[in-house]
């Protein structure tokens, strides 16, 4: 299992109760659009404690941030509809400095999710002529490990998919964001913080509002931040 500075996993006891409160009768794939309010995941005030360069003298570091989102819901039985990743790049960032954003923080994620929201995050020293994330992920589609999780996830695309289905595509989900980890790493230099985290639709509404919900920041290791839901009608 591969070690993440800070982890929430999804307590999967719970998704019987939320696949009964949630209707297990709405339509899924194409359908899902029309029923399914959008969601925006941002995240906000993104503090580099230590950009892990000996010397700071020259100029801050090149950091680079990696996420990848997981949805759980299939949109026209598209594998690559499943998830969401986004890399952005930073110069010149010095310990103790927020990676620059406007109010509404760095948009993640903004879809259509059912079951749930799988997110990860890494953040690490950039490197000169790297790809980023998504090219790398599209890269992967055939290896087993993606072609597995695909089809796992690719289960929620019934009508009615049972508990099972969505545990076991809330796995394949964590499977996505531990190899979006490996490839980072292998492309990037010293890892300043790792997060990863599950929202489920009900009872959590994907974590709706501000994450953590107390008003402080998540913080393990020499990076802190914060990051909000917010749902809305569909357009």
């Amino acid at each position: 299992m591969t070690d993440w500075l800070i982890e929430e996993p999804a307590d999967t006891r719970a998704v019987a109760r939320s696949l009964v409160l949630e209707g297990a009768g709405q339509e899924r794939g194409k359908g899902a659009r029309a029923q399914a309010q959008t969601v925006a995941l941002r995240l906000h005030d993104v503090l580099i404690h230590n950009n892990k360069k000996w010397f700071d003298i020259f100029g801050g570091a090149d950091i680079r941030l990696d996420a990848v989102v997981v949805q759980g819901n299939v949109i026209d039985a598209d594998p690559a509809a499943a998830y969401v990743p986004t890399t952005m790049r930073f110069s010149g960032i010095g310990d103790g400095d927020r990676l620059p954003s406007d109010e509404s923080g760095m948009l993640l994620y903004y879809g259509y999710p059912r079951h749930f929201l799988d997110i990860s995050i890494i953040v690490s020293r950039d490197r000169r002529d790297t790809d980023d994330l998504s090219t790398r992920l599209a890269k992967e589609m055939n290896s087993s490990v993606m072609k597995s999780a695909m089809a796992t996830i690719l289960g929620l695309a019934v009508a009615a998919p049972p508990a099972a289905a969505v545990t076991g595509a809330i796995a394949a989900a964590a499977t996505i964001g531990n190899l979006a980890r490996q490839i980072v790493e292998g492309m990037s230099g010293n890892t300043i913080g790792m997060y990863r985290g599950n929202r489920l639709a009900y009872p959590e509404k994907f974590g709706q509002g501000r994450n953590p919900s107390d008003g402080s920041s998540y913080r393990k290791g020499d990076f802190s931040f914060w990051y909000e839901v917010i749902s809305s009608p569909a357009i």
